[in-house]
C-alpha cells in the first residue's frame, strides 16, 4: 500500500485542526459558563453566546479544512454574497412585516 505523503500530512493536519477547534470551543463554553456564573446570568442567556461561538469554531474549522486541502476559496466569495443578499432581502421582509402589523394595531386603536 502506498500512501501519498501530501495527502497524510494533509489528513494529521485535518485531524489536528479538528482536534484544536474542538478543544479551542470546549474552552470557550467553559469561559462563557464561568463569566455568567460571576455576573449570574442566567443559562438561558449564555446560551445564544455559546451558540454562536461554535458556530463560529465550525466556520474557522471548515476554512483551515480548505486551506490545507487547497480548496479555491475565489467560489466562496460569491456564494457569501448571494448569500449575504438573501440575508438581507430576508430582514427586509421581517421588518416590512412587522411595520405592518404594528400599523394595523395602531390603526386599530
Amino acid at each position: 500500500m502506498n500512501i501519498d505523503t501530501s495527502i497524510l500530512i494533509s489528513a494529521s493536519a485535518s485531524i489536528a485542526v479538528l482536534l484544536g477547534c474542538l478543544l479551542a470551543s470546549s474552552v470557550t463554553k467553559r469561559l462563557v459558563t464561568r463569566y455568567a456564573a460571576a455576573r449570574g446570568i442566567s443559562d438561558t442567556r449564555s446560551l445564544p453566546i455559546k451558540k454562536v461561538l461554535a458556530i463560529l469554531w465550525l466556520f474557522v474549522f471548515l476554512i483551515a479544512l480548505g486551506f490545507i486541502w487547497g480548496y479555491d476559496f475565489q467560489g466562496l466569495y460569491v456564494a457569501s454574497a448571494g448569500i449575504f443578499a438573501l440575508i438581507g432581502i430576508a430582514f427586509f421582509a421581517v421588518w416590512s412585516i412587522l411595520s405592518n402589523i404594528t400599523t394595523s394595531i395602531i390603526i386599530f386603536f
